[in-house]
């Protein structure tokens, strides 16, 4: 087990630029974090605090619907469908803006779920869904544990808006 890192801020991050031609983008994660990629996506591990790290992982598939009214749908209705299938999901806030380059729209959600004892503490979550196009939708998913939030919540979020997305 390696050393848990403490970051005071993003100005204490070195970040690693990470190439992920199949999804059609490009990343930065912090340097150091273990990473996983294959055809589906790519998964990213910070230090274990404990049992538990935190892990970031970006997956690029098809939208269920062609046409972007079908994004707009799933958007606006994804936090309730995840509240009613989990009990105990906290929905802190969502939003939406537009991913540069290309100005794609992007839908934002963090969340607080529920620990699953023994093995799950309660965690934070931050969720988002980037329309590409009908043929490429961007998840993205960070998850940590509700006690390091505070720490960690600043670095998905950069991770987040690093995310390059290369025209198809």
């Amino acid at each position: 087990m390696s050393e848990m890192r403490s970051y005071s801020s993003l100005a204490d991050v070195t970040w690693a630029d990470v190439e992920l031609p199949d999804q059609g983008l490009a990343i930065e994660i912090p340097e150091g974090w273990e990473g996983n990629v294959d055809e589906g996506g790519a998964s990213f591990f910070g230090d274990y605090d404990g049992d538990y790290r935190p892990s970031i992982i970006v997956r690029t598939g098809k939208a269920e619907q062609p046409g972007e009214e079908w994004f707009d749908e799933f958007t606006s209705g994804i936090a309730g469908m995840i509240t009613q299938q989990v009990a105990d999901v906290e929905v802190v806030e969502t939003s939406r803006f537009n991913m540069a380059p290309l100005g794609a729209p992007l839908f934002r959600l963090l969340a607080h779920w529920p620990a699953y004892p023994p093995q799950v503490p309660a965690t934070t979550q931050l969720h988002a869904w980037v329309w590409v196009s009908s043929e490429r939708v961007v998840q993205f998913s960070a998850t940590t544990d509700v006690a390091f939030e505070e720490r960690d919540l600043p670095v998905f979020e950069h991770v987040l808006r690093s995310i390059y997305l290369e025209e198809e």
